[in-house]
C-alpha cells in the first residue's frame, strides 16, 4: 500500500461524493483513487510540482480532476459534477526533508505519481559506522532547510489568497486527519517519522536492514537518534503552525511489512513505545504498507491497543478475518494492490468476490476497501463499476440484516 502523498493530487482523486456515502453504523466503505498518470492519460490534466505552481492554479486543476472523475463515472460516488476549487496546504515528505537536511540533493518531481522521489545517490549517513559516530549527529536547524522554507512560503502564499476557500477538512501540516464514516468522530494524528522508515532514508535501505539484523547496538543507537530527529521535526512543525497534539501517527511504518515479528518488537514496537511515552494517552494510527499477516499477532501486544483507532495495510485474501481478530475495535483501511490483487486486470467477478470476502471477514463493519487506478480503458472501467456495485450490495445486505 502507498501512504497518501500529501499533495493536492491525492486529496482530489479520493474525493467521494458525500451524498452517496453510507454514514451509519455497520457499513463498509469503498474508495477508488485515480493516480496522476490516470488523469494525464484520461483527460490530459498534468500534475505539476506544487511548490512551483500558483495555489489558484492548483485549486482549479484539482477541481477539473474531480469533474473529470464525475464525467467518467457519473453514476458512481467519484468526483463532483460542479466542484468548487479549494486551497489546502502543500507539504514535503518529512523523511525527504530530513535527508536534505543532512546533505541529500533536492528531490525529483514525478508527474506520473504526483509526488517527489529522493535522488538516487550515496546515503547521507553512509559515513556512520559506530555508536560514537551516531553521537556526533545533531538535530537539524529546520528553519534553515530549503524544503521547510518552501512549505513556509506556500503557507504565506495561502494566507494571501482569497479567491477560493481553504479546505479545512483536509490535511494540515504534519497531520493525518481521519473521520470515522460510521460514527462521524474526527481525529487529527500528529505525524512522527518512524525509525524503520527514516533509518532507510538516511542509511540506505539495504544497509539499514543489514544493520537491524546484524548490529543491534548500533541499530539501537540509530533508533534513539532517529527518535530525537523525528521528535525535533514534529515539535518544530507544531510550534510553527500552532497545533495541539491530539493523536499520534504512525505506529509501525511503511516498511513494517519487511520486518520479522521479533525484529518488529525490537525496533518498530520499541520506537512506538518511545513515541507513546512522549505523546501520552492519545488516539493512534497503525500502518504497514505491504502484506503483513506475519505481524497480526504482534499487533495484539501493543499496550495501547484500545487507542489504535485506525489501521492501514495491504488487503491480503484469506487474511482479513485474522486482522479483524487482532484489532477488533479498530477501523480498517485495506488496499488492493499487486501482486496480491491486480485490480485493473482482475476479472470483474473476482473483484466482487473479494469485496464480499473482505466485508464478511471484517464483520461487515469498520472497514474501507480501496484501490488505485493508473490506466484507462474498458477493463479498468468495468472493474471500478464492479467494485462499487459490490460495495453497494454489501451495504444493502448489512441494512437488511440489522
Amino acid at each position: 500500500m502507498i501512504r497518501p502523498v500529501r499533495t493536492s493530487d491525492h486529496r482530489v482523486v479520493n474525493n467521494q461524493r458525500e451524498s452517496n456515502k453510507v454514514n451509519q453504523p455497520n457499513s463498509v466503505q469503498g474508495a477508488i483513487s485515480a493516480t496522476a498518470a490516470w488523469f494525464k492519460e484520461c483527460c490530459g490534466i498534468e500534475t505539476t510540482d506544487p511548490f512551483s505552481t500558483d495555489l489558484d492554479r492548483i485549486a482549479e486543476r484539482d477541481a477539473k480532476k474531480s469533474m473529470a472523475l464525475y464525467r467518467r463515472y457519473p453514476d458512481l460516488p467519484l468526483g463532483e459534477k460542479e466542484p468548487v476549487p479549494k486551497y489546502f496546504v502543500q507539504e514535503h515528505d518529512p523523511r525527504i526533508v530530513t535527508a536534505v537536511a543532512y546533505g541529500a540533493s533536492y528531490p525529483i518531481w514525478d508527474c506520473g505519481i504526483g509526488s517527489f522521489w529522493p535522488v538516487e545517490e550515496a546515503p547521507v549517513w553512509d559515513w556512520v559506522k559506530t555508536v560514537a559516530d551516531v553521537a556526533k549527529i545533531k538535530a537539524p536547524a529546520w528553519e534553515e532547510n530549503r524544503l521547510v522554507q518552501e512549505m513556509l512560503l506556500k503557507d504565506e502564499e495561502l494566507k494571501s489568497k482569497s479567491k477560493y476557500e481553504f479546505d479545512s477538512e483536509q490535511v494540515s501540516f504534519n497531520e493525518l486527519p481521519f473521520k470515522n464514516p460510521n460514527t462521524g468522530e474526527r481525529f487529527r494524528f500528529c505525524m512522527f517519522m518512524t525509525f524503520i522508515d527514516l533509518g532507510g532514508y538516511l542509511l540506505g535501505s539495504t544497509r539499514f536492514m543489514e544493520l537491524l539484523a546484524l548490529d543491534h547496538e548500533l541499530a539501537r543507537a540509530v533508533m534513539e537518534k532517529c527518535f530525537e530527529i523525528s521528535t525535533s521535526y514534529s515539535d518544530f512543525m507544531r510550534r510553527t503552525f500552532g497545533q495541539e497534539l491530539t493523536g499520534l501517527a504512525s505506529l509501525g511504518g511503511d516498511n513494517a511489512c519487511m520486518l520479522s515479528p521479533d525484529m518488529y518488537r525490537e525496533y518498530a514496537m520499541a520506537f512506538d513505545s518511545m513515541m507513546i511515552d512522549k505523546c501520552g494517552d492519545v488516539p493512534c494510527n497503525l500502518h504497514s504498507c505491504g502484506p503483513s499477516p506475519h505481524l497480526y499477532d504482534v499487533w495484539t501486544e501493543y499496550d495501547n491497543i484500545d487507542n489504535i483507532v485506525l489501521m492501514q495495510t495491504r488487503a491480503v485474501p484469506g487474511e482479513i478475518k485474522r486482522l479483524r481478530q487482532a484489532l477488533p475495535n479498530t477501523y480498517l483501511m485495506v488496499t488492493m494492490m499487486p501482486p496480491q490483487i491486480d485490480f485493473e486486470n482482475e476479472d470483474a467477478r473476482r473483484i466482487e468476490q473479494l469485496v464480499w470476502q473482505f466485508s464478511e471477514d471484517a464483520g461487515y463493519r469498520d472497514l474501507q476497501i480501496s484501490a488505485f487506478i493508473s490506466k484507462t480503458g474498458p477493463e479498468t472501467d468495468r472493474n471500478v463499476r464492479a467494485f462499487y456495485q459490490a460495495v453497494s450490495k454489501v451495504n444493502t445486505y448489512i441494512q437488511k440484516s440489522v
